[in-house]
């Protein structure tokens, strides 16, 4: 027989035999790790007696945002009734925390006939570029103006990088400061730009197996077109080629020309790498 619960911190050990066992998983490309969910709501557990063999969690962050962080089923118990009965208790409880909305980055294919099931639909995909060590960018640091200055992030600026990431970008994509203050946290390079001492964009880049990832860029509105974005960009170039990082990474919607065009400036190329984006509204 098997039953449905939320999880518990104390279910770290079950969570972490479920994940290690012969099952199929989804996780979301975040700084946390599904560990880290367990208590929080959304995160539903089916148990086979005392063995976990399904796992479904999607806690909002921001509040009015959802992500499916995570998707587990143990081959020999995935059926669409159980999984049906986990989406079901996971939408109800995000719409009594109000949450608008429910998005899924897929990284392979065994959860799209569910998502299509449970009537996602698929609205966006995520590309990779990547720029190697030596290739010339197309374009120089940029000229600011004289009110603007280029230095290194600090924790204090979290409540002003959040201001901005909200108003750069649109839900699902925006940050909270939880997040930020995570990404932050496993920065190997990170930079604000500050006008008249008021922050009007940033960087956020991480480094892993030599290589180099920027995580983040993000420039108010108003202060777009204006080289922030390209100086940001130029001074973690020049931080990772100073490593000797033989590759950078960055990853961004297919549709977002701005962005792309300013990547493909500083040589980066894309990769064929990307990654569908499905939403379920929850009105």
């Amino acid at each position: 027989m098997l039953t449905a619960r939320p999880a518990h911190t104390a279910d770290r050990w079950r969570l972490n035999q479920l994940l290690g066992s012969e099952a199929k998983v989804h996780t979301h490309l975040d700084w946390r790790p599904p560990e880290a969910w367990l208590g929080k709501k959304p995160f539903h557990l089916v148990f086979a007696g005392k063995v976990a063999v399904a796992a479904l969690a999607a806690p909002p962050d921001p509040p009015d945002t959802a992500w499916l962080r995570l998707a587990a089923v143990v081959e020999a118990f995935e059926t669409d009734e159980m999984l049906d009965e986990l989406w079901g208790i996971t939408k109800d409880v995000l719409i009594e925390l109000n949450a608008a909305t429910v998005a899924c980055m897929l990284m392979g294919n065994w959860l799209t006939p569910h998502l299509q099931r449970w009537q996602f639909a698929q609205v966006n995909h995520v590309v990779t570029l990547c720029r190697t060590l030596g290739s010339t960018p197309h374009a120089k640091r940029p000229t600011l103006p004289h009110s603007v200055e280029i230095r290194p992030a600090r924790s204090s600026d979290l409540r002003a990088m959040f201001a901005v990431d909200a108003a750069a970008f649109e839900s699902p994509w925006q940050y909270s400061v939880a997040a930020l203050r995570e990404a932050l946290s496993h920065a190997a390079t990170a930079t604000v730009a500050e006008a008249g001492g008021r922050l009007i964009g940033y960087q956020i880049s991480t480094a892993g197996s030599d290589n180099g990832h920027l995580a983040r860029l993000a420039v108010l509105p108003g202060w777009q077109g204006r080289g922030i974005g390209r100086a940001l960009l130029s001074g973690l170039v020049e931080y990772f080629d100073s490593t000797g990082a033989p590759m950078i990474s960055v990853n961004t919607q297919h549709d977002n020309t701005a962005s792309l065009k300013l990547y493909q400036l500083f040589g980066f190329e894309n990769t064929g790498e990307h990654f569908p984006v499905w939403e379920f509204g929850l009105g």
